[in-house]
């Protein structure tokens, strides 16, 4: 990733793996809601590990 020429393969980059759910796949862009979708992204991955492996 840190080897992409220009921002736009960056995009297209994040959006083919994993984490493409960050971005609006219509628009481009960075926006305050991705701070949210990070945030709901944590929540619940550590909802499904603490139903996994209960303390």
């Amino acid at each position: 990733m840190c080897y992409t020429e220009n921002l736009e393969q960056l995009y297209q980059m994040v959006l083919a793996s994993a984490y493409g759910f960050l971005f609006k796949k219509e628009e481009l862009s960075t926006n305050i809601y991705m701070e949210r979708r990070i945030n709901r992204y944590i929540y619940y991955q550590l909802r499904e590990l603490s139903r996994k492996a209960p303390l």
